[in-house]
């Protein structure tokens, strides 16, 4: 651990119409990091305002909103980049953007079934994330911001902590304007093949080890 040499950052996330800093504050978090991961972040509280100040070591980073999926309708602003030394940088301000664009759809097997449960993603390079989980249906809904989005699935461990029998897919691409809805669907094959065997270490059963 090793303490910051005197530089930072500092800027100011403005509440989007309608809304206050007190709607959004708990929703809100701000990261810097650079290429190889290194970097801090920082939570807001009601009396911040908005206003935040992270203490860097100097280098390059890209500063970023996180966006709770739990903000309905609204995401991060693009990254921005700073070069950071030893005195603060004020950043330019941040805003909220909001999402009236859909990303809808659905995750079945490849014999039709539709599975429940499911972790479905949307990232955009601008630094959005979003996710939904699958309803009884295999249905899903993500709420994003025009541009271009990466979809993809996971399955979750079943309740016992097993892995589901599925294969997934690869994630999908789309790209939206304003106001716009894209349908993607998701298929999933049935892992319908087992494969069983031993691992030994030194002649003994081993445990806790993975298998892949």
């Amino acid at each position: 651990v090793s303490k910051a040499a005197g530089g930072k950052v500092s800027g100011h996330i403005v509440a989007p119409a309608g809304k206050t800093w007190a709607d959004i504050y708990q929703y809100v978090s701000v990261d810097a990091f650079d290429h190889e991961g290194r970097g801090n972040w920082t939570d807001l509280d009601l009396d911040s305002n908005g206003s935040f100040e992270i203490p860097l070591q100097p280098g390059n980073y890209e500063i970023s909103l996180w966006v709770s999926p739990e903000l309905k309708g609204f995401g991060s602003s693009e990254i921005k980049f700073a070069r950071v030394g030893k005195t603060a940088l004020v950043l330019e301000n941040f805003y909220l953007e909001s999402r009236n664009s859909k990303i809808e759809g659905s995750v079945k097997t490849d014999g039709g079934k539709a599975l429940p449960n499911v972790e479905v993603w949307a990232w955009s390079e601008k630094g959005g994330w979003v996710s939904d989980v699958t309803n009884v249906n295999g249905a899903y809904n993500l709420t994003v911001s025009p541009g271009q989005w990466e979809v993809g699935f996971e399955l979750l461990p079943a309740e016992d902590g097993s892995v589901p029998p599925y294969l997934p897919a690869p994630p999908k691409r789309v790209k939206l304007t304003n106001d716009q809805s894209a349908s993607i669907n998701f298929t999933a094959k049935e892992a319908g093949a087992t494969v069983k065997g031993a691992v030994y270490a030194g002649g003994k059963a081993a445990t806790d080890v993975d298998a892949w």
